[in-house]
């Protein structure tokens, strides 16, 4: 939702969506949680920590490639899934001579 701020979240407006720890030291390497206005509120974001990891795009039954599903237009993606969202902020914010080819 467009001016929407996500910031003192309490604990029933936040969803985990997905945890992937390291099996040595329990350190997280991804998560991605979603953020709601109010209980049961509207989806107003959501936030990913490990998102420049490889574990994005390792597992493709993560819950990050299915619902919720959105619009990301300073992205250019439309109907994209969370994990969608995430590889192409990651390549939008490379250095342009390192960005991969996106496949059409």
């Amino acid at each position: 939702m467009p001016g929407q701020v996500i910031d003192g979240q309490l604990a029933d407006e936040t969803e985990l969506v997905v945890e992937v720890e390291d099996e040595e030291d329990d350190e997280l390497v991804f998560g991605v949680r979603l953020y709601r206005r109010g209980v049961d509120g509207p989806l107003i974001g959501f936030g990913a920590a490990g998102a420049l990891s490889d574990t994005v795009s390792d597992d493709e039954d993560s819950p990050v490639w299915g619902a919720p599903r959105c619009d990301v237009s300073s992205l250019a993606l439309s109907n994209a899934s969370i994990g969608e969202i995430l590889l192409g902020a990651v390549e939008a914010l490379r250095e342009p001579n390192t960005r991969s080819s996106l496949p059409s």
